[in-house]
């Protein structure tokens, strides 16, 4: 007995069919134009060449290149460029003639991102221009191109040793930039004595006495006199490493009614960027220095030192000699 097919599953059939061939024709098409490594290897090359820096790429196009069979050709791009900066490093004398010659072997990698020698050259040209961290990836990249060679070692070395130099390089600038900083914070200290100052001496009763705790506290301060006759004048001037320097005799004058030391000075060290954080000392030659009782305003506008007042534990009734200067 014949079985005949309704139009329902007649149409079911051609809609099957239809979709076996759209499917097939679709993979028949992905086949014929799927790419082969030469020209993914192209295409790669020319990712490359729009971002430089892409490292991870060049690996990739490195290792691609070397599982071609023959070996990939260097164009002449770049041999024209390896020998430009070959020639560049003959006559280099400065940083900055290694960094022209570094830029010729750049560009010779990007003419053949496979060159192997193009990258060796390119990090001895970077390791002499100081740039540790691009050398050191310069020669790994050397390493991955060319893993046989006969100075792999000696390169391999070589890497270790900038990337040593790179994160000792970071060490340095990290310390500077502190340093600096640090200059920064301790000169907003030191610009409060930027000024001239009159001076006074604590005096109770005659020449050489000092005056006690009460007496300092009052009115017994008379005008501190320079040679001339005229009331003494202190200015501040400032060394490089923050270090405060009063003028003007101050070991005399902030020693006052002790017999005069030669060879000495009061130094101001700040520690931090407050006036109350300047640590003063008398510094005496061939002599350790010894650290001064002072009281200096907030705003650095008046400033006390004695040399002989300890700096706890003063008795309330001795007689220390004690120096004001007030700026003008």
């Amino acid at each position: 007995m014949l079985c005949t097919l309704n139009s329902g599953e007649e149409s079911m059939k051609s809609v099957s069919r239809f979709i076996f061939i759209v499917i097939a024709f679709l993979a028949m098409a992905t086949s014929a134009h799927a790419l082969t490594p030469r020209e993914q290897l192209n295409q790669m090359v020319q990712q490359l060449q729009k971002t430089p820096g892409d490292n991870a790429l060049r690996e990739k196009i490195i290792k691609l290149a070397r599982t071609m069979k023959p070996a990939l050709a260097i164009p002449e791009e770049a041999e024209r460029r390896m020998a430009r900066g070959v020639s560049a490093m003959k006559t280099a004398k400065a940083i900055s003639d290694y960094k022209d010659a570094a830029r010729e072997f750049e560009l010779a990698t990007l003419a053949a991102p496979w060159y192997a020698d193009a990258y060796y050259n390119l990090g001895i040209a970077q390791n002499k221009s100081e740039d540790f961290s691009k050398a050191a990836g310069s020669l790994k990249l050397y390493l991955l191109a060319a893993p046989g060679a006969k100075d792999a070692k000696e390169a391999r070395t070589l890497m270790y040793e900038l990337e040593f130099k790179q994160e000792r390089a970071d060490k340095d600038k990290a310390k500077t930039a502190a340093d600096a900083e640090k200059k920064k914070e301790l000169a907003r200290a030191t610009d409060h004595f930027r000024g001239t100052y009159h001076g006074w001496a604590c005096r109770a009763v005659e020449w050489p006495s000092g005056c006690n705790e009460v007496e300092r506290n009052g009115r017994e301060w008379n005008r501190q006199l320079s040679n001339d006759g005229s009331q003494a004048r202190l200015t501040f001037t400032f060394g490089e490493d923050g270090t405060i320097w009063p003028t003007g005799g101050i070991h005399t004058a902030a020693c006052y009614g002790i017999p005069a030391v030669g060879d000495s000075t009061v130094v101001g060290t700040p520690t931090n960027q407050y006036v109350t954080g300047i640590v003063w000392e008398e510094r005496i030659k061939n002599k350790a220095p010894r650290r001064i009782w002072t009281e200096v305003a907030q705003n650095g506008s008046s400033i006390r030192f004695s040399c002989d007042r300890p700096l706890e534990n003063a008795s309330p009734g001795t007689r220390y000699h004690y120096v004001l200067f007030e700026r003008q």
